[in-house]
């Protein structure tokens, strides 16, 4: 694989194998690098590559968008996740839909999240969150002054946790769009209390804020 000067988006989706090809990291970061956007959904990532990719935006000035959806990721790899989210400078959307992110990952990517002043959307929609996962979420929420759209569909979440996510966007200023999963039967009543939270912030933004779930309540 190369990267030809000058490029800013690339994309490196389908069946295509990405090995552990120092060479292609290098060209990643290189100090003349315009790169902006990476896609590399359906690829077969090894965990040096994976690593590799998510060590990017640390050491790479100018890439804002990256997107991994649909790779198996490990742990290993989710560890140079975080650390990446924690120092990057530049990233501002991740899509990570569909990689089979562990209880244990997820909870330290949306801790990552509570000092990371760079990412304003983050997908982590098919990943079959946890009730675990949704507290650390929701203490994200609380502090987080950056995030301003994430998207939790096909994530399996509670009435209780719900109510949670209610309680800690009252405390957030900038969260405007909003996806979330199938809604619990006992949780109709929190739907109103998250449409209300969500308007203030679209208000206060003086933007186009947006609420969706799925009413088709399991």
């Amino acid at each position: 694989l190369t990267i030809k000067c000058g490029v800013e988006v690339l994309a490196i989706n389908g069946n295509e194998t990405i090995g552990d090809d120092q060479q292609f990291y290098s060209m990643l970061t290189h100090p003349n690098t315009k790169l902006a956007a990476l896609s590399m959904r359906s690829t077969t990532l090894s965990t040096t590559a994976a690593i590799n990719v998510f060590n990017t935006p640390i050491d790479n000035k100018t890439l804002k968008v990256l997107d991994i959806s649909y790779n198996a990721i490990s742990d290993d790899v989710c560890v140079a996740m975080t650390t990446a989210l924690q120092r990057s400078s530049c990233l501002e959307v991740l899509y990570m839909q569909y990689i089979n992110l562990s209880t244990t990952s997820a909870i330290n990517l949306f801790n990552s999240l509570i000092d990371n002043k760079t990412v304003r959307v983050l997908d982590i929609r098919g990943n079959a969150i946890s009730d675990d996962v949704c507290v650390a979420m929701t203490t994200a929420l609380q502090v987080n002054s950056c995030l301003k759209e994430l998207l939790m569909e096909d994530n399996p979440i509670s009435a209780e946790v719900m109510k949670c996510v209610v309680d800690s966007l009252r405390v957030n200023n900038t969260l405007t769009l909003l996806w979330l999963p199938t809604c619990p039967h006992d949780a109709k009543n929190t739907i109103s209390s998250l449409q209300e939270v969500v308007n203030k912030n679209r208000e206060s933004q003086g933007c186009q804020a947006k609420l969706k779930i799925d009413y088709s309540y399991r």
